[in-house]
């Protein structure tokens, strides 16, 4: 193992091979370390020696309207998988060789954890992975289909409206409030708990 000259109060959370920062087309890909404090890259040369380690501070990844600013995006040129981060001097982003969606995923809610206490919402890592324009071609046959429907006196599917759902705080037991199937957070402890 490559030493990683971490902090006495830093301890590794996620790491991975497979890895090219983003930019460096040609060489050996390397590996990326997510710890409680930094993001790490340590680069690779002929024969997988250790040629550089660059070290990110997690503290520096932007948050805005409480969303940590860290996506899995896919790569203008090759189409390949990347996790884009938005750090205050500038953005960064590794493209990822080789990983599956459920080793992505937990890594963009372990970062988005790490700066906010919660995950990503699943739409948003949807909408990376899914074609450029999908969205709008569900939207446009979801209508579609809808007009049909319609032409032969048929009514549209119509959604269920979410139940309405109250509880108590299995750590307080603080009143809450929201919908049947919600993670909602209590107020008053912080506990997390599914209506």
């Amino acid at each position: 193992m490559v030493d990683l000259g971490l902090q006495s109060n830093e301890g590794i959370f996620l790491q991975g091979d497979g890895v090219l920062e983003s930019g460096r087309k040609s060489g050996q890909s390397g590996q990326l370390v997510l710890t409680n404090l930094h993001l790490i890259y340590v680069s690779r040369g002929l024969f997988r020696k250790v040629k550089a380690i660059k070290k990110y501070p997690v503290k520096q990844i932007k948050v805005i309207d409480g969303q940590a600013q860290v996506f899995l995006t896919r790569g203008a040129g090759s189409g390949a998988l990347q996790l884009q981060l938005h750090f205050y001097g500038g953005p960064e982003s590794f493209e990822l060789q080789g990983w599956g969606k459920k080793q992505i995923t937990r890594w963009v809610n372990r970062i988005s954890e790490l700066l906010t206490g919660n995950p990503v919402p699943p739409e948003a890592l949807e909408d990376a992975l899914a074609l450029p324009g999908a969205q709008m071609v569900a939207e446009v046959l979801k209508d579609t289909v809808n007009v049909f429907r319609a032409s032969f006196g048929l009514e549209p599917k119509k959604e269920p409206a979410p139940e309405s759902a109250a509880g108590r705080c299995e750590g307080c037991h603080a009143p809450l409030k929201g919908f049947k199937g919600q993670l909602v957070r209590c107020p008053y402890c912080g506990n997390d708990q599914l209506l």
